[in-house]
């Protein structure tokens, strides 16, 4: 390792090493750190409308916050994000609001969050205690390169009145200095001339990931979008090596293109030590199957991240992710008692809905995220992430909300292109490489030849279904008719959830599906 890059390594990680030290003291006094956290960001927003409105000023303990300020959803939070976005100031944060960060939403297809300089810091507060543990106990990863991807470029999303939206990087998380260094330390795969062109962008992106011989750290959120690399060398995998030709010289593609031949992933990033992704819930298996094409790598299970909050993190070689409580306050709902719980008084073993009050004016939010308590280190609880509340589909990171998919097929059907009866999106082998939804219609509902390509057009409407169609990560939904009439697929239906445990009487039909043994279970249950 050069002397440049150890300084560059050390300019990044001294920050970084300051938050841990503050992370481990918050640790040993949760209690005293959340309301210490609560009353500092009651005072700073006591004069926003918001914090008037809901009585800021007078608010002194956790529980009184409790009882003045409703828990809400972020369809219960458009007017208040309105009035940002048409530039009022002074809305939910005394900060102003430096730009939204789009996500996918339940009714909406998209979602604004408002991201402020605190909210900055305190997403830093969570990533800098991984980073630091995470190159502690690895210290070979400072003599390579590193790759990161928290928000995958995309083309860029609708404009939200005067408030710019998106990230230019992912180095805007940083602080300056980490940027700094994080600029010269990992792998720049964005490719953003290309994202207009999704094809391009994947052959660009694919390219220039397979260039980088000395990549020894991989952090990104889903663990199908590295996967989607090598998945782009079948797709088209000419045009992949013409580039990586270009960028590395014919030695380096050769040796990618031996490895490929005899199936040894591990060859091709022969220094790869450490892959951190998502392990838990729906990314369960893509993560197994990760862990398999590369048998020498670590796959560091990831901490829950949102992109309205940080929930947990990782520390490297401490059990499950830990509580981010320097980061945001944080409240639990146990989800079979609906009785509130604060982090202090949680109980190992059951599960919890999560509450968030973030700096970026997100005030006892309902993130729809569920988490079992798997322990306590020192007085912060270990999370283990369960999966969402509502009826979401998440096999790539997309979020269809049923809601949303059911919107999707009422235009249909008012544009004339889905006749009345049984329709309905489910996923398809969502634990092989393409995975992909599936639009199951009844044999009395024809398909007229655009059904697809408006569906497609509408589902994209979803930022994050739109962002996993442009990686790659997930295939164009496609049709399938099953053999049935709409009368015995839903009779289908209905005994296909009845298998699950569901009362009869209890089941209602659902635009969008969990499932993904259709149309086996028509065959099987009608």
């Amino acid at each position: 390792m050069s002397i440049i890059t150890n300084l560059t390594y050390r300019a990044m990680l001294y920050p970084m090493r300051r938050q841990a030290r503050r992370f481990t003291r918050a640790a040993m006094a949760i209690e005293q750190t959340q309301r210490e956290l609560l009353a500092g960001m009651l005072a700073r927003n006591a004069d926003t409308q918001f914090g008037k409105t809901h009585g800021f000023a007078k608010i002194r303990t956790f529980e009184e916050f409790a009882r003045a300020v409703p828990i809400r959803k972020y369809d219960d939070l458009t007017d208040w994000i309105d009035k940002i976005a048409s530039g009022q100031t002074n809305v939910l944060t005394c900060e102003p609001v430096q730009r939204f960060v789009p996500s996918s939403g339940s009714a909406a297809a998209c979602k604004f969050i408002p991201y402020t300089q605190s909210l900055r810091r305190q997403f830093q507060q969570a990533i800098g205690p991984w980073a630091h543990s995470t190159y502690a106990r690895w210290p070979e990863l400072k003599r390579g390169r590193a790759y990161c991807s928290i928000s995958p470029p995309a083309p860029a999303p609708p404009a939200r009145g005067v408030i710019p939206v998106g990230f230019g990087d992912d180095s805007e998380y940083l602080g300056p200095l980490s940027r700094w260094a994080y600029k010269r330390l990992f792998v720049d795969a964005s490719c953003r001339s290309e994202t207009d062109n999704p094809a391009a962008f994947r052959t660009r992106h694919a390219a220039v990931l397979l260039a980088a011989d000395d990549l020894r750290l991989v952090s990104i959120w889903s663990p199908t979008y590295f996967t989607t690399v090598l998945n782009e060398l079948a797709q088209d995998g000419q045009a992949v090596f013409a580039q990586l030709t270009e960028l590395a010289g014919s030695t380096r593609a050769d040796r990618v293109r031996g490895a490929l031949g005899d199936g040894d992933y591990q060859a091709i990033w022969p220094e790869l030590k450490v892959i951190s992704c998502w392990c838990d819930g729906p990314s369960a298996t893509p993560a197994a199957l990760l862990g398999e094409m590369f048998p020498n790598t670590e796959i560091q299970p990831k901490g829950l991240m949102a992109t309205e909050a940080v929930v947990s993190l990782k520390l490297a070689g401490a059990g499950d992710p830990v509580l981010a409580g320097r980061s945001h306050v944080f409240e639990f709902i146990d989800t079979e008692s609906e009785e509130l719980a604060a982090p202090w008084s949680l109980e190992i073993g059951r599960t919890y809905r999560v509450i968030v009050s973030t700096a970026g004016g997100l005030w006892r939010y309902d993130l729809g995220d569920e988490v079992e308590v798997t322990g306590w280190r020192h007085t912060l609880p270990t999370l283990r992430f369960v999966g969402k509340d509502a009826m979401i589909s998440d096999l790539r990171g997309e979020k269809l909300n049923a809601l949303f998919v059911g919107q999707c097929l009422d235009t249909l059907r008012s544009e004339g292109l889905l006749a009345p009866g049984f329709a309905m999106l489910a996923p398809h082998r969502p634990d092989g490489a393409e995975a992909k939804y599936v639009l199951w219609l009844a044999a009395d509902a024809p398909a007229p030849p655009r059904l697809a390509e408006r569906l497609e057009q509408l589902l994209c409407e979803n930022y994050h279904y739109k962002n996993c169609i442009h990686l790659g990560q997930l295939k164009p939904v496609e049709l399938k008719t099953l053999a049935e009439d709409s009368p015995r697929a839903f009779a289908a239906y209905q005994n296909r959830l009845t298998e699950t445990g569901m009362r009869p009487g209890e089941i209602k039909f659902s635009p969008l599906s969990l499932l993904n043994d259709w149309p086996e279970a028509t065959k099987r249950l009608v």
